[in-house]
């Protein structure tokens, strides 16, 4: 009696607890396909919407099995594997009403209902064998397993069912050249960036020696041109002094005074010229170094490369012409495109069974483990109050045995 009282109890809470993950999987939005396509692509932000969406059920997904671990840990009776299986059978049938009957479910329904039955029977051996940790070793030992039962039966029904689907597995094809080309393109966004800044910088550095040579080629002109001029005036004015009469002493001071003002005027042209230049020399300066011009010209040239060299389809494009060019190995042609898309079953079944190992070893397992020992806690104290309440009840009726005895 108390045997079908422990298994019924552990049945319904295994089912319950099934029910609940289910349901939080069938309210995540994430399907099959989303792991197909994070299995195939890599795509971050995908991945972290999924984890996002996934976390109830990761909470949840574990706690099944520690009601089983829990459930071999303390039980004595023979068949350890009746609640597993029962619950389980239960679990997935009701299951099938939200997720449906396809091949991947069926797989995964049997592989679950194997894990549930062998979870509980593995725990209590190793539980026994075990001499410390007693209860976290055994857990995720046979919890680990267990889980691995259930990816194999997931990853058998994707291979199956991508295999079976040419359309579907084009799609996924499709998708992960269309996912390679916008890594692509974020790649050539941070390399043209570079170098479009480099080619700036190389190209402000030659427009300033240019511009600095060709102010001071005009300088020399506009100097030369202005002291021409000034030697023009300057033997006008001389030959003008011939025409008066002076006496020499008289006209050697003239002279010397013209000669005086025109070479100061000289002079003075020499220096606006060349501050002239200078001035404008620093301007442009100025604005070839001016970081908002050199912003506008790098979304200038950046837009143009983009719109000729970063478009997505053409991209693509690129890459579906490389993977479709033929190439030769050991004397035998071979496309790359259609080698993907042969292997490609195995591809996502690899990397998917990757992820969900990954999954199972570093979060499911532990949980499931921590989750064991919070319950087998709570039913040690559990046990102890009902022990201390044995022992009060005992202890007041051997008291009251004590006294009608002396009486």
């Amino acid at each position: 009696m108390e045997n079908r009282i422990e298994i019924t109890v552990t049945t319904i809470l295994f089912i319950v607890s099934s029910l609940i993950w289910f349901f939080a999987l069938s309210t995540s939005g994430v399907g099959l396909e989303t792991l197909f396509s994070v299995a195939i692509t890599f795509d971050l932000d995908e991945i972290a919407s999924s984890v996002k969406a996934l976390i109830p059920l990761i909470l949840l997904f574990p706690l099944s099995f520690a009601i089983l671990s829990v459930d071999g840990i303390k039980t004595k009776r023979k068949h350890i594997w009746i609640p597993g299986v029962i619950g389980a059978v239960i679990s997935v049938t009701a299951g099938a009403f939200i997720f449906g009957t396809d091949l991947v479910y069926t797989l995964f329904s049997v592989g679950y209902v194997i894990s549930a039955g062998f979870c509980g029977r593995w725990v209590n051996v190793r539980y026994r064998e075990l001499k410390s940790m007693k209860a976290y070793r055994s857990t995720t030992s046979a919890v680990s397993k267990s889980l691995l039962i259930t990816n194999l039966g997931i990853i058998i029904g994707i291979f199956i069912t991508i295999q079976a689907n040419p359309i579907y597995a084009q799609s996924l094809l499709d998708k992960s050249i269309e996912s390679y080309a916008a890594i692509s393109i974020e790649f050539g966004k941070h390399q043209m960036d570079s170098q479009i800044r480099d080619n700036i910088d190389a190209q402000t550095e030659i427009q300033k020696s240019v511009y600095s040579n060709l102010t001071q080629s005009i300088a020399t002109v506009f100097n030369a041109l202005g002291v021409k001029e000034i030697e023009r005036l300057r033997s006008k004015q001389l030959n003008d002094m011939g025409d008066i009469n002076l006496s020499q002493e008289e006209g050697n001071k003239i002279t010397d005074r013209i000669n005086h003002n025109f070479d100061s005027g000289r002079d003075v042209w020499h220096n606006e010229v060349n501050k002239t230049t200078t001035e404008l020399m620093r301007h442009y300066s100025q604005r070839l170094d001016d970081p908002s011009f050199k912003e506008e010209l790098k979304d200038k040239y950046y837009d143009e490369f983009s719109s000729r060299m970063l478009d997505k389809e053409k991209m693509k494009e690129q890459i579906e012409h490389i993977l479709r060019v033929p190439i030769t190995i050991d004397n035998k042609e071979v496309i790359i495109y259609d080698f993907l898309r042969t292997t490609l079953p195995i591809a996502v079944a690899f990397f998917t069974f990757m992820t969900l190992n990954l999954c199972r070893r570093l979060i499911l397992t532990p949980l499931a483990a921590v989750y064991t020992l919070i319950l087998v806690k709570i039913l040690l104290i559990k046990k102890r109050k009902e022990e201390n309440e044995l022992q009060r009840v005992e202890n007041a009726i051997n008291k009251k045995k004590r006294k009608n005895e002396f009486r």
